[in-house]
C-alpha cells in the first residue's frame, strides 16, 4: 500500500465529483484537515470511510488500496455451436430443434 498513490486517487475522485476538500470532508464525516493529510499521503482513511468512499462513487476497495483504477476484464462468451444436417445452429436454436423433435 503506497500512501502517496492512496492520496492522489482520493484527491482524483474529488477533483472528478467537482468538490472542495471540506464538502468531500462533510459527506463523510471528517474534517477538511483529515482529506488534506489522506490526499497528501500523511495519512489514508479509517476503512470504514473507505467503504463509504467506495459505496458512494461506485469504486471496488482494490481499486483506492491500489491507487489505481483497475484494467477492466474483457467478457468472453462462449456460445457451444451444433451442426445438423451441415447447419450451425446455437445452443438455443439446438434446444429448440430437439424440443420439436421430442
Amino acid at each position: 500500500m503506497n500512501q502517496d498513490k492512496i492520496g492522489n486517487f482520493i484527491k482524483s475522485i474529488r477533483l472528478d465529483n467537482n468538490l472542495t476538500q471540506k464538502e468531500f470532508a462533510d459527506k463523510f464525516g471528517v474534517t477538511y484537515q483529515a482529506v488534506s493529510k489522506w490526499e497528501n499521503g500523511k495519512n489514508i482513511p479509517d476503512i470504514s470511510i473507505l467503504k463509504q468512499i467506495c459505496d458512494e462513487y461506485n469504486i471496488d476497495i482494490n481499486e483506492i488500496l491500489n491507487g489505481e483504477k483497475s484494467k477492466k476484464r474483457k467478457k468472453i462468451y462462449i456460445i457451444p455451436l451444433v451442426i445438423i444436417r451441415n447447419e450451425i445452429l446455437n445452443l438455443k436454436q439446438y434446444l429448440q430443434v430437439v424440443v420439436i423433435l421430442k
